[in-house]
Protein backbone atom coordinates (compact mmCIF):
# COMPACT_ATOMS: atom_id res chain seq x y z
CA UNK A 1 0.00 0.00 0.00
CA UNK A 2 1.58 3.24 -0.69
CA UNK A 3 2.18 5.95 1.41
CA UNK A 4 0.06 8.85 1.60
CA UNK A 5 0.95 12.40 0.70
CA UNK A 6 1.17 15.27 3.29
CA UNK A 7 -1.66 16.67 1.00
CA UNK A 8 -3.91 13.55 1.17
CA UNK A 9 -3.20 13.22 5.08
CA UNK A 10 -4.48 16.27 6.12
CA UNK A 11 -7.67 16.67 7.95
CA UNK A 12 -8.84 20.30 8.17
CA UNK A 13 -11.36 21.58 10.34
CA UNK A 14 -12.94 23.72 8.28
CA UNK A 15 -14.80 26.32 10.94
CA UNK A 16 -12.03 27.03 13.43
CA UNK A 17 -9.59 27.13 10.30
CA UNK A 18 -12.15 30.11 8.92
CA UNK A 19 -11.78 31.30 12.30
CA UNK A 20 -8.50 31.41 11.85
CA UNK A 21 -8.17 33.36 8.90
CA UNK A 22 -10.35 35.79 10.11
CA UNK A 23 -8.59 36.05 13.29
CA UNK A 24 -6.14 39.35 13.88
CA UNK A 25 -4.88 40.89 17.52
CA UNK A 26 -5.59 44.50 17.61
CA UNK A 27 -2.58 45.36 19.12
CA UNK A 28 -0.63 43.81 16.27
CA UNK A 29 0.76 45.68 13.16
CA UNK A 30 3.45 44.10 11.53
CA UNK A 31 0.91 43.82 8.30
CA UNK A 32 0.64 47.13 7.88
CA UNK A 33 4.06 46.72 6.62
CA UNK A 34 3.98 43.23 5.38
CA UNK A 35 0.52 42.24 4.49
CA UNK A 36 0.46 38.56 3.71
CA UNK A 37 0.20 37.54 -0.26
CA UNK A 38 -0.25 33.39 -0.72
CA UNK A 39 2.06 30.77 -2.29
CA UNK A 40 2.12 27.15 -3.30
CA UNK A 41 5.34 26.57 -3.05
CA UNK A 42 7.26 26.20 0.47
CA UNK A 43 10.63 27.71 -1.98
CA UNK A 44 11.15 30.14 -4.46
CA UNK A 45 11.93 33.29 -5.93
CA UNK A 46 10.96 36.57 -4.37
CA UNK A 47 9.82 39.16 -6.52
CA UNK A 48 12.10 42.18 -6.31
CA UNK A 49 11.94 45.56 -7.84
CA UNK A 50 14.85 47.78 -8.79
CA UNK A 51 14.97 51.46 -10.93
CA UNK A 52 14.47 49.79 -14.12
CA UNK A 53 10.60 49.32 -13.08
CA UNK A 54 10.99 53.37 -13.62
CA UNK A 55 13.09 53.62 -16.65
CA UNK A 56 11.50 55.35 -19.58
CA UNK A 57 10.92 52.84 -22.48
CA UNK A 58 10.81 54.00 -25.60
CA UNK A 59 7.07 52.09 -26.68
CA UNK A 60 6.93 53.04 -30.46
CA UNK A 61 7.64 50.05 -33.07
CA UNK A 62 7.38 50.12 -36.71
CA UNK A 63 5.06 48.49 -38.50
CA UNK A 64 5.03 44.60 -38.16
CA UNK A 65 8.03 44.85 -35.62
CA UNK A 66 8.15 43.00 -31.98
CA UNK A 67 7.04 45.23 -29.37
CA UNK A 68 9.86 45.68 -26.92
CA UNK A 69 9.08 43.38 -23.96
CA UNK A 70 9.59 44.62 -20.15
CA UNK A 71 9.38 42.71 -16.71
CA UNK A 72 7.06 43.68 -13.88
CA UNK A 73 9.64 42.36 -11.52
CA UNK A 74 12.41 39.64 -11.16
CA UNK A 75 13.70 37.30 -8.41
CA UNK A 76 17.38 37.59 -7.20
CA UNK A 77 16.89 36.35 -4.03
CA UNK A 78 14.98 32.86 -2.77
CA UNK A 79 12.49 32.47 0.41
CA UNK A 80 12.03 29.68 2.39
CA UNK A 81 9.29 28.88 4.44
CA UNK A 82 9.91 27.18 7.06
CA UNK A 83 6.81 25.17 8.73
CA UNK A 84 5.56 26.04 12.12
CA UNK A 85 2.82 26.03 14.59
CA UNK A 86 1.55 25.03 17.68
CA UNK A 87 -1.12 22.83 19.15
CA UNK A 88 -4.51 23.75 21.12
CA UNK A 89 -4.86 21.78 24.08
CA UNK A 90 -8.62 21.25 26.41
CA UNK A 91 -7.86 19.21 28.89
CA UNK A 92 -10.15 17.14 30.22
CA UNK A 93 -11.09 19.06 33.42
CA UNK A 94 -11.87 22.08 31.44
CA UNK A 95 -14.57 21.14 30.03
CA UNK A 96 -18.38 20.10 31.51
CA UNK A 97 -18.66 16.52 29.66
CA UNK A 98 -15.64 14.64 30.06
CA UNK A 99 -16.92 12.08 27.55
CA UNK A 100 -17.60 14.06 24.64
CA UNK A 101 -15.64 16.32 22.49
CA UNK A 102 -15.26 19.24 23.44
CA UNK A 103 -17.70 22.17 22.19
CA UNK A 104 -16.72 24.64 19.30
CA UNK A 105 -16.76 27.51 22.00
CA UNK A 106 -14.00 25.52 24.47
CA UNK A 107 -12.28 24.67 20.89
CA UNK A 108 -11.80 27.89 19.52
CA UNK A 109 -10.57 29.69 22.98
CA UNK A 110 -8.16 26.89 22.89
CA UNK A 111 -6.82 27.80 19.12
CA UNK A 112 -7.59 31.68 19.91
CA UNK A 113 -4.46 31.25 23.04
CA UNK A 114 -2.22 29.48 20.29
CA UNK A 115 -3.17 31.77 17.14
CA UNK A 116 -2.01 34.40 19.75
CA UNK A 117 1.32 33.01 20.38
CA UNK A 118 1.95 32.44 16.43
CA UNK A 119 0.74 36.27 16.06
CA UNK A 120 3.43 37.65 18.31
CA UNK A 121 5.54 35.46 17.11
CA UNK A 122 5.40 36.79 13.36
CA UNK A 123 5.67 40.62 14.61
CA UNK A 124 8.94 39.68 16.70
CA UNK A 125 10.18 38.35 13.07
CA UNK A 126 8.75 41.17 10.82
CA UNK A 127 10.09 43.54 13.61
CA UNK A 128 13.46 42.47 13.03
CA UNK A 129 13.57 42.81 9.57
CA UNK A 130 12.29 46.11 9.49
CA UNK A 131 13.95 47.59 12.26
CA UNK A 132 17.89 46.30 10.85
CA UNK A 133 19.62 48.81 9.31
CA UNK A 134 20.87 45.94 6.41
CA UNK A 135 17.46 46.41 5.16
CA UNK A 136 18.02 49.82 3.82
CA UNK A 137 20.43 51.84 1.89
CA UNK A 138 22.42 54.20 3.49
CA UNK A 139 20.24 57.12 2.14
CA UNK A 140 17.05 55.50 3.51
CA UNK A 141 18.11 55.77 7.54
CA UNK A 142 18.76 57.69 10.19
CA UNK A 143 19.91 57.71 13.70
CA UNK A 144 18.92 60.40 15.76
CA UNK A 145 20.34 61.34 18.89
CA UNK A 146 20.61 63.38 21.95
CA UNK A 147 17.62 66.53 21.60
CA UNK A 148 16.97 65.66 17.98
CA UNK A 149 15.37 62.31 19.30
CA UNK A 150 11.48 63.17 19.30
CA UNK A 151 11.91 62.72 23.38
CA UNK A 152 14.21 65.84 23.30
CA UNK A 153 13.75 69.30 23.41
CA UNK A 154 15.14 70.06 19.82
CA UNK A 155 12.85 67.48 18.13
CA UNK A 156 11.26 68.05 14.86
CA UNK A 157 9.53 64.89 13.68
CA UNK A 158 7.69 66.93 10.72
CA UNK A 159 10.96 67.62 9.44
CA UNK A 160 12.37 63.73 10.11
CA UNK A 161 9.03 62.17 8.19
CA UNK A 162 10.16 64.95 5.52
CA UNK A 163 13.06 63.47 4.97
CA UNK A 164 12.14 60.26 4.93
CA UNK A 165 8.72 60.75 2.63
CA UNK A 166 11.56 62.72 -0.53
CA UNK A 167 14.23 59.80 0.53
CA UNK A 168 11.60 56.90 -0.72
CA UNK A 169 10.25 59.04 -3.58
CA UNK A 170 14.13 59.39 -4.68
CA UNK A 171 14.52 55.79 -4.55
CA UNK A 172 11.33 54.42 -5.76
CA UNK A 173 9.35 57.13 -7.33
CA UNK A 174 6.75 56.76 -4.89
CA UNK A 175 5.44 58.54 -1.77
CA UNK A 176 5.33 56.66 1.17
CA UNK A 177 1.57 55.64 2.19
CA UNK A 178 2.39 53.74 5.80
CA UNK A 179 4.38 54.39 8.94
CA UNK A 180 4.63 52.38 11.82
CA UNK A 181 5.56 54.07 14.54
CA UNK A 182 6.81 52.86 17.86
CA UNK A 183 4.64 53.05 21.11
CA UNK A 184 7.39 55.17 22.79
CA UNK A 185 7.96 57.35 19.59
CA UNK A 186 4.26 57.94 19.51
CA UNK A 187 3.81 58.91 23.14
CA UNK A 188 6.51 60.96 23.11
CA UNK A 189 4.72 63.47 20.02
CA UNK A 190 1.76 63.74 22.23
CA UNK A 191 4.25 66.12 23.87
CA UNK A 192 6.67 67.75 21.06
CA UNK A 193 5.79 71.24 20.32
CA UNK A 194 6.12 71.00 16.40
CA UNK A 195 3.34 68.12 16.68
CA UNK A 196 1.52 70.12 19.37
CA UNK A 197 1.52 73.27 17.19
CA UNK A 198 0.38 71.77 14.22
CA UNK A 199 -2.12 70.15 15.44
CA UNK A 200 -3.80 73.02 18.03
CA UNK A 201 -6.61 73.28 16.35
CA UNK A 202 -8.19 70.13 16.11
CA UNK A 203 -11.24 68.81 18.63
CA UNK A 204 -9.35 66.63 20.26
CA UNK A 205 -6.95 66.74 23.29
CA UNK A 206 -4.28 64.08 22.44
CA UNK A 207 -2.91 63.04 19.22
CA UNK A 208 -4.45 59.72 16.94
CA UNK A 209 -2.99 58.02 14.39
CA UNK A 210 -5.38 59.09 11.52
CA UNK A 211 -4.29 63.06 12.77
CA UNK A 212 -0.81 61.89 11.68
CA UNK A 213 -1.69 60.26 8.93
CA UNK A 214 -3.47 63.84 7.06
CA UNK A 215 -0.50 65.82 8.73
CA UNK A 216 2.00 63.84 6.99
CA UNK A 217 -0.15 62.87 4.56
CA UNK A 218 -0.09 59.67 4.50
CA UNK A 219 -2.81 56.64 3.93
CA UNK A 220 -2.38 55.05 7.48
CA UNK A 221 0.06 55.35 10.70
CA UNK A 222 0.07 52.66 13.28
CA UNK A 223 1.56 52.44 16.41
CA UNK A 224 3.52 49.21 17.16
CA UNK A 225 2.04 48.34 21.12
CA UNK A 226 3.38 44.96 20.80
CA UNK A 227 5.83 43.80 23.83
CA UNK A 228 7.34 40.37 24.23
CA UNK A 229 9.28 38.36 27.09
CA UNK A 230 12.27 36.68 26.23
CA UNK A 231 12.88 33.07 27.88
CA UNK A 232 15.50 35.07 30.34
CA UNK A 233 14.70 39.07 31.53
CA UNK A 234 12.05 41.72 31.36
CA UNK A 235 9.04 42.66 28.54
CA UNK A 236 10.47 44.73 25.88
CA UNK A 237 8.99 46.57 23.26
CA UNK A 238 8.75 44.54 19.71
CA UNK A 239 9.36 47.46 17.74
CA UNK A 240 11.82 49.44 20.13
CA UNK A 241 12.20 53.11 19.69
CA UNK A 242 12.06 53.26 15.65
CA UNK A 243 9.70 54.49 13.44
CA UNK A 244 9.67 52.83 9.54
CA UNK A 245 8.11 55.11 6.67
CA UNK A 246 6.93 52.82 3.52
CA UNK A 247 5.24 52.61 0.46
CA UNK A 248 3.02 49.33 0.65
CA UNK A 249 0.88 48.02 -1.94
CA UNK A 250 -2.32 48.36 -1.62
CA UNK A 251 -5.13 46.12 -1.13
CA UNK A 252 -6.46 44.77 -4.45
CA UNK A 253 -8.61 42.47 -3.45
CA UNK A 254 -11.95 41.99 -0.95
CA UNK A 255 -10.01 39.02 0.73
CA UNK A 256 -6.42 40.55 2.19
CA UNK A 257 -4.48 40.11 -0.80
CA UNK A 258 -2.29 41.86 -3.08
CA UNK A 259 -0.63 41.49 -6.21
CA UNK A 260 3.20 40.67 -5.93
CA UNK A 261 3.99 42.01 -9.31
CA UNK A 262 2.98 46.05 -7.72
CA UNK A 263 6.59 47.47 -5.98
CA UNK A 264 5.68 47.27 -2.49
CA UNK A 265 8.18 47.63 0.93
CA UNK A 266 7.58 43.77 1.81
CA UNK A 267 4.97 40.99 2.05
CA UNK A 268 4.28 38.17 3.96
CA UNK A 269 4.69 34.85 1.69
CA UNK A 270 1.84 32.69 3.46
CA UNK A 271 1.43 28.97 2.31
CA UNK A 272 -2.66 29.00 0.46
CA UNK A 273 -4.87 27.93 3.01
CA UNK A 274 -2.72 29.23 6.50
CA UNK A 275 -3.27 29.55 9.19
CA UNK A 276 -5.07 26.28 9.27
CA UNK A 277 -6.64 24.49 12.05
CA UNK A 278 -6.44 19.94 12.32
CA UNK A 279 -8.58 18.28 13.24
CA UNK A 280 -8.87 17.50 17.35
CA UNK A 281 -7.73 14.44 18.69
CA UNK A 282 -7.74 12.63 22.27
CA UNK A 283 -4.60 12.20 24.20
CA UNK A 284 -4.87 9.51 26.33
CA UNK A 285 -1.81 10.03 28.30
CA UNK A 286 -2.35 13.84 29.23
CA UNK A 287 -6.15 13.43 29.28
CA UNK A 288 -6.60 16.77 26.87
CA UNK A 289 -8.19 17.19 23.37
CA UNK A 290 -5.17 18.36 21.13
CA UNK A 291 -6.03 21.14 18.02
CA UNK A 292 -2.93 21.38 15.51
CA UNK A 293 -2.91 25.04 14.76
CA UNK A 294 -0.38 25.94 11.74
CA UNK A 295 0.79 28.93 9.98
CA UNK A 296 3.43 28.59 7.74
CA UNK A 297 4.70 31.76 6.34
CA UNK A 298 7.90 34.11 5.87
CA UNK A 299 8.27 38.10 5.98
CA UNK A 300 10.40 39.31 3.26
CA UNK A 301 11.41 42.72 2.01
CA UNK A 302 10.88 43.37 -1.73
CA UNK A 303 14.15 44.49 -3.53
CA UNK A 304 12.70 48.37 -4.09
CA UNK A 305 13.97 50.79 -1.70
CA UNK A 306 10.50 51.83 -0.44
CA UNK A 307 11.32 52.24 2.92
CA UNK A 308 13.02 54.65 5.33
CA UNK A 309 14.18 53.67 8.84
CA UNK A 310 14.42 56.26 11.99
CA UNK A 311 15.88 55.16 14.69
CA UNK A 312 15.86 56.05 18.21
CA UNK A 313 13.28 58.51 17.92
CA UNK A 314 11.35 57.01 21.12
CA UNK A 315 14.44 56.51 23.04
CA UNK A 316 15.48 58.87 25.93
CA UNK A 317 17.82 62.21 24.93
Amino acid sequence: MSQQSGAQARIVDPILTEYARGYGQQRLVGSALFPRVPVRSYSGRIVTFGMEHFVDVEDSRARGEDAKRIQAGYGSESYLITPRGLDASTPRENQTDALAVPGIDALRNSVRVVLDKLALRLEVRQAALARATGTYAASNRTALSGQARWTGTSANPSADIAVGRQAIRRSCGMYPNTALISATAFEALDRTPDIRERLKYTSKDSITPDMLAALWQLDKVEVGGAVRKPESGDLVDVWGDDVILAYVAPQTAPINERDRALPSYGYTYTIEGMPMVGEVYWDKRSRTWVQPVDDDCVPVVCGIAAGYLIQNAGAAP
